[in-house]
């Protein structure tokens, strides 16, 4: 991944002064930042499909063990490392190719008092600085998209996780080759979107040892979820602290269209658990 790259990454997610953007919605929303909890940042703080309530699905889907030691590849400003290392007992490192977002997760980490069982640093997901066989578990949700170098990722990925380690994943793939609509979450066009197939998918997990345990469609999961967000901002009944005050712009367009996408079924959303061969 170029440094060219990473810089139009860094420009579609990044929101500068992102942690007092934040901050100042959590005031404005009424609550103590010196007394913040978790349930005040759950609407925002995960912004992948389905928010919190997908990270707890795929914990449970791949029985997620306690302690485990976690890498959160693409862990943006740190919602679902909070959510694993509070309510799975889990040691979670988060990793982010954006610096406003590690910045931000350390933060808001501080604020909850969770950061003793986390840690955030920026890093490139296909060039992991991390010693081998350094990982339980390695965790991702909504990363794919962005990364062109697939097989690079994956060796990596491979590499970090101890034998017998865990790759558990959410993500949004391709279902065919039909153009998407833009601009979309992950990109606000065909440059930054990097999807495939599901059986490109496999090949290229199954191609650096990683073995399939566990496979499941969630595109169901993912419009009625979108599906109740139009609703609720129909109704007006959008939390004050919402995704709005962590993305770049365009939010709603963007949500909309990554709803779209799913009803013509150009893509689908999956959850799955791989396995490092011993």
């Amino acid at each position: 991944m170029s440094n060219k790259y990473e810089n139009k990454i860094n420009e579609h997610y990044a929101k500068q002064n992102l942690f007092d953007s934040i901050l100042t919605s959590i005031k404005e929303a009424g609550f103590d930042p010196d007394n913040l909890t978790r349930d005040n940042l759950s609407s925002f703080e995960e912004f992948h499909i389905g928010g919190r309530d997908a990270t707890r699905l795929l914990a449970d889907f791949v029985q997620l063990k306690k302690s485990s030691k976690v890498l959160d590849i693409g862990c943006g400003i740190g919602g679902p490392a909070r959510t694993l290392a509070d309510e799975y007992d889990c040691f979670v490192t988060g990793v982010d190719i954006t610096t406003e977002f590690i910045k931000t997760a350390k933060q808001l980490t501080k604020l909850v008092r969770l950061d003793n069982k986390t840690k955030f640093q920026v890093e490139n997901a296909t060039e992991l600085s991390f010693e081998s066989n350094s990982f339980d578990v390695v965790w991702m949700q909504h990363v794919n998209m962005n990364i062109k170098e697939k097989d690079k990722l994956f060796s990596e990925i491979y590499r970090v996780l101890k034998p017998s380690g865990q790759l558990f994943f959410y993500e949004v793939l391709k279902l065919n080759d039909n153009p998407l609509t833009f601009p979309v979450l992950w990109a606000g066009t065909q440059e930054l979107s990097h999807l495939i197939n599901e059986e490109s998918y496999r090949k290229k997990l199954e191609k650096v040892s990683l073995v399939e345990v566990q496979w499941e469609d969630r595109t169901l999961f993912a419009i009625e979820w979108f599906e109740k967000l139009s609703a609720q901002k129909h109704r007006d009944e959008s939390p004050q602290s919402n995704l709005s005050h962590v993305g770049n712009k365009n939010i709603s367009q963007k949500a909309a269209n990554v709803l779209r996408n799913l009803k013509d079924q150009k893509i689908c959303v999956v959850q799955a658990a791989y396995s490092k061969s011993p």
